[in-house]
């Protein structure tokens, strides 16, 4: 049998547990809204950086075509 005060014990610790969980949520919660919205943000931008990469790449493909006809 179980005594009262491990049971209790365990209880409380459990409690205790929930609370601080709680508490690390409420800091947490807020963040992982945030990293959406700059993921988002993220996207968008890395999107116009490969379009511009894309047209880098076809300028820097005319530019040595040139210099080899050179």
């Amino acid at each position: 049998m179980i005594p009262i005060s491990a049971v209790i014990a365990n209880i409380g610790s459990w409690v205790i547990a929930m609370d601080k969980y709680y508490h690390v949520n409420l800091i947490v919660i807020p963040k992982r809204a945030s990293l959406k919205v700059a993921q988002a943000e993220y996207e968008v931008v890395a999107g116009e950086l490969r379009v511009k990469q894309a047209a880098l790449k076809e300028i820097m493909d005319k530019v040595n075509q040139m210099k080899s006809d050179l």
